[in-house]
């Protein structure tokens, strides 16, 4: 799930990046603008990202169906390669070379597609687990004795594909 939900992102990074950038200068100079440049910038940003998500082991299955989390630790973590970024471009004086305004609407749209993509993995895997589509592993659980209060436990391994 982990490296599906990072080719997933990465998608949604990259295309967000170009489509909000070519919809901007078509819109603010009637021309596409380029295109390889928004590609570049959009890889950029996803290293960045890539980096900080997964240090922060966002895409662990416990933390993509912790959606108050994801939501919170994404938000941080997207603001805070925007603020990287800018200020190396701004140190380094290339902040002409980059739109304002596209950078912009591919840091508002690609933060609300990766919020997106947050609530759909939420409800694909709470909803797998439910229906048990990741079952098929045998354990044998070993204990003591049996207590009244582990009634669940078998319904809880079987959910977890166990």
């Amino acid at each position: 799930i982990a490296a599906l939900a990072m080719l997933f992102d990465a998608l949604i990074i990259i295309t967000t990046s170009i489509l909000s950038g070519v919809l901007y200068n078509l819109v603010a100079f009637g021309r596409t603008g380029n295109i390889e440049q928004l590609g570049g910038f959009a890889a950029v940003v996803a290293v960045f990202f890539f980096i900080l998500v997964k240090n922060g082991e966002l895409y662990t299955l416990r933390e993509l169906l912790n959606l108050k989390s994801q939501l919170f630790r994404i938000t941080t973590k997207w603001l805070g390669v925007f603020l990287f970024i800018t200020a190396i471009g701004f140190t380094a004086k290339a902040g002409d070379l980059f739109s304002r305004g596209a950078t912009l609407s591919f840091a508002t749209s690609g933060l609300a597609a990766l919020i997106g993509a947050r609530l759909f993995w939420r409800m694909y895997l709470a909803n797998s687990l439910t229906v048990h589509r990741f079952s098929g592993r045998k354990v044998i659980l070993i204990a003591e004795q049996a207590r009244a209060d582990d009634e669940g436990l078998t319904e809880t391994l079987l959910r977890h594909g166990l």
